[in-house]
């Protein structure tokens, strides 16, 4: 017999974040795949969504986003399914733009100032570290955990 949990309201929040982020994604390949001379600016909001695309260069890096997409949706029906591998993997994927700011910040402080402005950048990167920083706080609660199925 399977105990039903039930939803924290903050886990519906979370998917729908993630199924409008997918979804935001999905429209900017489809603009540069329909309007291939759009390509540099589907690149530039997809890469606003998904910062670590800024790694690759924009004709390739749109075409890397449905990486992004399917992992997006993935997370969004595993958390709103309270799957447990869901869980790890939203914690994974929000200790992304963690450890780039840690990153960031080594380099600054300690390596060459002039390095760390030639780093991509975005300046949706604050609001990734601290949507990361508030959804991990949220993930580690213990009804949280527990409606998960008791997460390490």
């Amino acid at each position: 017999m399977r105990v039903t949990n039930l939803r924290p309201l903050g886990v519906t929040l979370i998917s729908a974040f993630y199924l409008v982020k997918s979804a935001a994604l999905t429209v900017a390949i489809l603009v540069a795949i329909l309007r291939p001379d759009s390509i540099q600016s589907a690149y530039n909001f997809s890469a606003q969504l998904a910062p670590i695309l800024q790694l690759f260069h924009s004709t390739h890096g749109i075409f890397v986003a449905p990486i992004f997409v399917l992992l997006g949706l993935a997370i969004a029906v595993g958390v709103w399914s309270l799957e447990g591998w869901a869980w790890g993997l939203l914690v994974v994927m929000c200790g992304v733009p963690l450890v780039r700011l840690v990153q960031f910040l080594v380099i600054g402080l300690f390596i060459d100032h002039a390095l760390l402005s030639s780093l991509p950048s975005s300046p949706f990167f604050a609001i990734d570290v601290l949507t990361s920083l508030l959804i991990v706080n949220y993930l580690l609660k213990a009804d949280v955990k527990r409606a998960f199925g008791d997460r390490p």
